[in-house]
């Protein structure tokens, strides 16, 4: 299977120059434990022969092809949601692409459930998770094969069923008897994925090298037109962590081996500095902010500690803070605990950021609520992330009722991208 494969490969190399390029930033490795025919993920492309060696050429062809546009697309190493839910990652990604490309070999939806076109995977990663939680099937923790049986069955013991267009041996196209299985196979799916920021920039650059060139070969115009999208930069933590003052940088210095020393060059050891800015985060709990939006904020305090932050105090507040500020220094992985739910008021937050002289405040809200007020000049400035909708984030304008805070006192706000 591995000839045919690097063979396919081969000719790509004259016919797609886009999917040569891309599938040549992964390698390719045997993989015969996994339950789908194909996935990616760490810069790698695993497949299981023993599936693929049932399927007609055209069939792999397409299947590989499938998976290059998925990596083009950055499904493997893109900010996951929290809490990362492997089984419906796959489940969303495979949405995706069908509504994209739609070739028959991906998995068929949930029975009953029915899905729009021209979504990004966020917002179809919503969709599956608001469908499974209504209808009684979320996937539980063991469920999506944390066992490590690699089991393909539900709890009755019944198997997988279905086959390809052409015959019922294709096992990436078989409808699972139980929402269980087939949970657990997607599961399998994104085994590998992981958040990865330079893989994420080699794939962007990629891809912005395709478009200038403009050989995007077989690839539909409305799948390229979504992989440049999906590929766009959107929250710049680099550029949030920075403006908060000359502090960033902290007076602790280690040695790294990969960094070149400034003088010595890579024959020494270079050198880095972790950030210790002193961080507030405040989230907003109130009744207004859905838990999909919780889940977005967790994200992106996750994500700060991807760029050295050593610590974050966070806070919940509706009307009032709500509970203990809890001081994290890792991201959150487990159960959170959120408490509030009642009206919103920005002020609280806001008096203890000028109390304790932090260095920024991050307010993480829908902004329902007037504006607070200052009683002293700031030590650190605020940054307002606004859950906005998706005509919000594109036009990057605050909202008429949030006009306030672009003259609010040191102060910034970014629009958040709808999940």
């Amino acid at each position: 299977m591995e000839k045919i494969l690097k063979k396919i490969i081969e000719e790509w190399y004259l016919s797609e120059p886009a999917l040569f390029t891309a599938v040549c930033t992964h390698s390719l490795a045997e993989n015969r434990s996994i339950e789908v025919p194909m996935r990616s993920g760490q810069q790698t492309i695993e497949y299981n022969p023993d599936i693929l060696s049932k399927w007609k050429m055209t069939d792999v062809k397409e299947r590989i092809k499938l998976e290059v546009i998925r990596i083009m697309l950055g499904h493997p190493y893109q900010r996951q949601p929290y809490p990362p839910e492997p089984a419906l990652l796959g489940l969303a990604s495979d949405v995706t692409l069908n509504t994209l490309y739609d070739t028959g070999l991906l998995r068929f939806l949930p029975e009953g459930m029915k899905v729009p076109k021209g979504l990004c995977f966020e917002e179809y990663y919503s969709i599956v998770r608001k469908y499974l939680n209504e209808n009684g099937i979320r996937q539980r923790r063991n469920m999506a094969g944390d066992d490590g049986n690699g089991s393909d069955t539900d709890g009755s013991g019944k198997g997988r069923e279905g086959g390809t267009s052409e015959d019922e041996d294709n096992a990436d196209n078989r409808i699972v008897d139980g929402h269980g299985g087939l949970l657990a196979i997607e599961a399998s799916l994104a085994g590998l994925w992981q958040e990865d920021m330079m893989v994420q920039e080699n794939i962007r650059q990629m891809v912005d090298n395709i478009q200038r060139s403009r050989q995007w070969g077989s690839i539909p115009a409305s799948v390229y037109e979504r992989i440049i999208a999906s590929n766009m930069v959107r929250i710049d933590y680099r550029n949030i962590l920075s403006m908060f003052r000359a502090s960033v940088l902290c007076s602790r210095r280690s040695l790294t081996r990969m960094r070149p020393s400034r003088r010595y060059g890579f024959g020494q050891m270079g050198s880095k500095r972790n950030f210790a800015t002193r961080l507030l985060v405040a989230m907003d709990v109130s009744g207004s902010v859905g838990s999909e939006c919780l889940s977005q904020a967790l994200s992106i305090i996750n994500r700060f500690f991807k760029y050295g932050v050593e610590s974050i105090d966070v806070i919940q507040f509706d009307a009032e803070i709500k509970g203990e500020r809890q001081v994290l220094r890792k991201a959150v992985r487990g159960r959170y605990e959120v408490c509030g739910r009642g009206g919103t008021c920005f002020q609280p937050p806001v008096d203890m950021f000028l109390k304790e002289s932090y260095d920024g405040l991050i307010m993480i809200t829908d902004g329902y609520a007037p504006a607070p007020e200052l009683s002293e000049k700031p030590h650190g400035r605020i940054l307002w992330m606004i859950y906005g909708s998706s005509s919000d984030y594109q036009s990057g304008k605050l909202p008429v009722r949030l006009s306030w805070i672009a003259d609010f006192p040191s102060s910034r706000h970014i629009i958040l991208p709808k999940l």
